[in-house]
């Protein structure tokens, strides 16, 4: 006859104030199978540090004082009234809350509060109920500020309604309407207070669960990588599959234009072809990402990409696996051109009529107070004997520099020496333009140097020079 009695002191307090006295954030348990009642005496799946035995004395000494008062049993509201009181009693008493409790506390608002203050308060109650359940438990399990809130706010409205209730039927009319008038009151600061605290928790709640799905996500660490590399000269990350695009879409959209590269073709040309021909297409308007997924090894790519690579004037460099995403910078560098040639010095040239070529460049928006994204494409003809460093200087109209970045190549990971002939080596460099910069066109100069002074380089023109000039025009 007492086994609930029995299974509900072995489980551990939830969604409760108990709960959070006890320090469980988790939701309803049952500790044993209930068909097992022999189990009970193995004891439960928490132990519990409330001394439960005197709470439930105390309950049970302040209901008998309630129920002793001298109230008017004869009207029709005082039975009504007080058995609201009595279920309002069991709720604040028991360990836990579920969310079809508030069922009982809404059929009684609608009995003894059929006015608006009754509506506020039932729909409070049922907002805490979806906030706690629906977001707390689901989708962020691990914000406990959120089940504090919802726990201390709900416990507060269901004493204050009880409190309204016993008001209604207090045997002093006068001392009556003041619990009634002030539990109302307090009931209204305290819906007041839930409204701020959803205005102000609510950003932090949304971005808790983006972080929380992008730790989860499989392709977490190209999100992070591409996140942190946004508003540089690469804008387009590029792939074939629709489900990827979806699953990369909501964290990397305002940052990049994402696309998918389909196989359609209304003259029934081979979607692989077609695939191709629409990268290459991407890839002389600029720098871009292709992304795969990384089930296969690394080298491998898709049909479409594999052939795009074999274009002599296509270059895959960058090669990384991230997580569950594969990817690999594509950009058009067309044959035998250069926007600048490097003579080495005759000593450090490993062969015989070495040549550091600067494939291409690329520049973003220019604007004050603001970095300037810089890459750099180098190729060399053979292996190199020295170190050389690079140096991005940007002057104003009177020749002062206003900006200005030297390191070895690609922030020193890519010492010229180490360069494979043939490879290209990205480098890429951030200029910050000062926020007094004026407006106007400005003088990027580019070059090579060592302990010896700069590297001679030979521009399209056929003329020797120490740096490589292009214009930029600074807004």
């Amino acid at each position: 006859a007492l086994s609930s009695f029995t299974v509900n002191s072995l489980r551990p307090p939830w969604q409760s104030l108990w709960a959070l006295i006890d320090g469980f954030y988790g939701f309803g348990l049952v500790p044993v199978d209930m068909r097992n009642l022999q189990g009970l005496a193995a004891g439960g799946q928490w132990e519990s540090r409330l001394p439960w035995g005197m709470i439930t004395l105390a309950f049970v000494l302040l209901y008998l004082w309630l129920y002793t008062r001298r109230y008017d049993w004869e009207r029709v509201r005082t039975p009504v009234a007080f058995t609201a009181v009595s279920v309002v009693w069991l709720f604040l008493y028991s360990k836990g809350w579920s969310p079809q409790f508030v069922v009982w506390i809404l059929a009684f608002l609608v009995l003894l509060r059929p006015d608006m203050h009754g509506v506020l308060l039932g729909v409070a109650l049922t907002a805490l109920n979806v906030i706690e359940s629906s977001v707390y438990l689901i989708l962020l399990p691990d914000a406990r500020w959120i089940m504090v809130g919802t726990v201390l706010a709900r416990t507060a409205l269901l004493l204050l309604i009880a409190v309204e209730w016993l008001g209604q039927i207090w045997p002093q009319p006068r001392a009556g309407q003041r619990m009634q008038r002030v539990a109302a009151q307090l009931a209204g600061a305290v819906m007041a207070a839930i409204v701020v605290g959803v205005v102000v928790g609510a950003p932090v709640a949304a971005q808790a669960y983006q972080d929380r799905r992008l730790a989860e996500h499989p392709c977490r660490a190209a999100i992070e990588q591409w996140t942190a590399e946004a508003g540089g000269v690469t804008r387009t990350i590029a792939m074939d599959d629709t489900a990827l695009w979806s699953e990369l879409n909501p964290w990397l959209r305002s940052a990049y234009d994402l696309a998918v590269v389909d196989g359609y073709s209304p003259e029934d040309v081979p979607a692989e072809v077609v695939k191709a021909d629409k990268l290459a297409e991407l890839a002389r308007a600029g720098e871009f990402w292709w992304v795969e997924r990384s089930s296969a090894p690394a080298g491998q790519w898709s049909q479409a990409a594999a052939q795009l690579a074999a274009s002599p004037d296509i270059a895959l460099i960058d090669e990384v696996t991230l997580g569950a995403c594969k990817a690999v910078r594509v950009l058009a560098l067309p044959n035998d051109t250069s926007v600048a040639e490097f003579t080495p010095r005759g000593a450090d040239t490993i062969a015989d009529e070495a040549a550091i070529h600067l494939r291409s460049t690329v520049t973003g928006d220019a604007r004050r107070g603001v970095v300037l994204p810089l890459v750099l494409y180098w190729q060399a003809d053979q292996p190199l004997g020295a170190s050389y460093t690079v140096f991005t200087q940007l002057l104003d109209a009177s020749g002062r520099v206003v900006a200005q970045q030297d390191n070895l190549p690609v922030t020193g990971l890519a010492p010229t020496d180490t360069w494979q002939p043939g490879a290209i080596v990205r480098d890429p460099y951030q200029l910050a333009i000062p926020a007094d910069a004026p407006p106007g066109l400005y003088e990027l100069h580019i070059g090579l140097y060592d302990a010896a002074g700069r590297l001679p380089v030979t521009l399209p023109g056929g003329t020797v020079a120490d740096h490589l000039t292009l214009s930029v025009d600074v807004r």
